[in-house]
């Protein structure tokens, strides 16, 4: 008997579940015999998937702090995708996130999502408007795929500003 592995990336396209059989000739040397076996082998494939989701005010200013809210969903994925596993949450003006995330979002099975919420104040010099965007990277458990999503948001900031103007007689 002999044993051999060959791999195969699965492609776009391919059928799920995704059937493959090996067919095997083999003759007798000095014989004129065709002996020949057949076996199948079929693979279930999963979609994985995750979204991000970022709403947070839409008006502030300077001194004041901004509340953002986030929720993270597999409802895109397959019901046969294992488990998505958290590698990273990160947001271009909070930094990581993965701190402030609950422990909900460090795994999420079928149907699961989790959110939470971070309050950033305005700073001097911030941009008007003060835009950031939420990058999530998750992997199904026990593969090594890189499954992300983004989302954006953006606060108009305004300049809030009074003057006054005093007149009177000079003499």
């Amino acid at each position: 008997s002999c044993n051999f592995s060959k791999n195969r990336t699965v492609l776009p396209g391919d059928p799920d579940p995704l059937p493959n059989t090996v067919d095997v000739d083999y003759h007798p040397v000095g014989f004129p015999n065709n002996i020949s076996d057949q076996d199948g082998h079929s693979v279930n494939l999963f979609q994985p998937c995750v979204t991000v989701t970022k709403t947070g005010d839409t008006l502030s200013k300077v001194t004041d702090s901004v509340n953002y809210h986030f929720v993270i969903d597999r409802a895109c994925a397959s019901s046969d995708t294992p488990a998505l596993v958290m590698d990273s949450i990160t947001d271009t003006l909070l930094g990581n996130l993965a701190g402030p995330a609950p422990a909900a979002c460090d795994s999420l099975a079928h149907g699961q999502s989790c959110s939470f919420d971070v309050q950033r104040t305005v700073l001097p010099g911030d941009p008007d408007p003060l835009p950031n965007t939420v990058t999530v990277h998750y992997h199904p458990t026990g593969f090594p795929n890189d499954i992300q999503d983004s989302d954006d948001h953006s606060v108009n900031l305004f300049q809030p500003c009074v003057t006054v103007a005093k007149t009177g007689d000079t003499l």
